[in-house]
């Protein structure tokens, strides 16, 4: 069985990134932006099951991201989105369907993978 096709939004180094080396060895078809313009632009010119964005990339941060592409694109609520993050975000109206707190284990990301990918 093919694997989710993952938007995955993050500016860590090295190439592959551990989350990408993860996803990858799980079948995951990823797409790999490091910032959040280019977030942005893969995000409404392709279609991907799920979103993996950190919040603090550069340009337009994660958190931002995602509120602009609940609102104003074509996902709306279609796609989820899962950010990671050092806290969990305060308040209930997030525009996220899910948090990983960094750092980020194995067990964790395959989790939320699994909890999401329909």
């Amino acid at each position: 069985m093919k694997g989710p096709a993952v938007l995955l939004v993050e500016d860590t180094t090295p190439e592959p990134s551990p989350a990408q080396a993860i996803l990858t060895a799980r079948g995951c078809a990823i797409t790999r932006a490091i910032t959040g313009r280019q977030a942005l632009s893969f995000a409404t010119q392709n279609n991907f099951d799920l979103i993996l964005i950190d919040s603090d990339i550069p340009g337009i941060d994660g958190f931002r991201v995602a509120g602009i592409l609940r609102q104003t694109h074509s996902l709306g609520t279609q796609v989820p989105i899962i950010l990671f993050a050092a806290a969990a975000p305060a308040g209930p109206d997030q525009p996220f369907n899910d948090v990983l707190l960094k750092p980020v284990t194995q067990e964790a990301l395959e989790r939320v993978v699994e909890k999401w990918w329909r």
